[in-house]
């Protein structure tokens, strides 16, 4: 026969006692932990990318052929981080953000240059850019039990792609193709 006794006990059959377990209700003090103490999470409340024309030089052709020649810088960006996090941090973060590969922190685009590409009769631009990355970040720090992060401390960052080469003819329709378009219109 079963029986409820009133206090830590049940019996459960004639004659046998069993302790009944009761969980004790969680101190007001714990708190689940939610970070790694110390850790750093990045936040960006405003990021964006865009194509840049870094390099460029204008060529007349009068047969077709290959040519190579040396581009003169229009344009440099230097990767850049300013701010409480750890550079490497930021610049990964602004990756993954932007959906890029990003130069390191202090890196800039290369200062000369050089491309290689078939050419047709007419004027010709050879060309180089980058996409730029950049954006202001909110940095927080996990606390030392790991249960919350701290106040948010702000900077900004900038970096960019590896270099995209190209040439365009001057009488060539660009289409989806930002760099040749930036080109045509510095160049042409």
């Amino acid at each position: 026969m079963k029986k409820l006794i009133a206090g830590a006990m049940t019996t459960v059959a004639v004659g046998a006692m069993v302790p009944l377990l009761v969980a004790a209700p969680a101190s007001a003090d714990a708190q689940a932990k939610v970070c790694t103490p110390g850790s750093t999470k990045i936040s960006w409340p405003s990021a964006a990318k865009r194509q840049i024309l870094t390099h460029g030089v204008a060529r007349n052709a009068s047969a077709p052929g290959t040519v190579t020649v040396g581009l003169r810088m229009v344009a440099r960006v230097w990767a850049n981080v300013s701010g409480p996090a750890q550079p490497s941090a930021v610049i990964a973060s602004l990756g993954k953000q932007t959906g890029t590969k990003l130069a390191p922190n202090k890196k800039a685009t290369p200062g000369t240059l050089s491309a290689t590409a078939k050419i047709t009769p007419g004027k010709t631009i050879f060309y180089a850019g980058t996409t730029k990355a950049s954006g202001k970040y909110e940095a927080r720090t996990c606390n030392s039990k790991g249960t919350g992060y701290g106040t948010a401390k702000k900077g900004q960052a900038v970096s960019w792609t590896k270099l995209t080469k190209g040439a365009i003819n001057c009488k060539t329709k660009v289409v989806n193709n930002p760099l040749a378009s930036a080109a045509q219109a510095k160049f042409c």
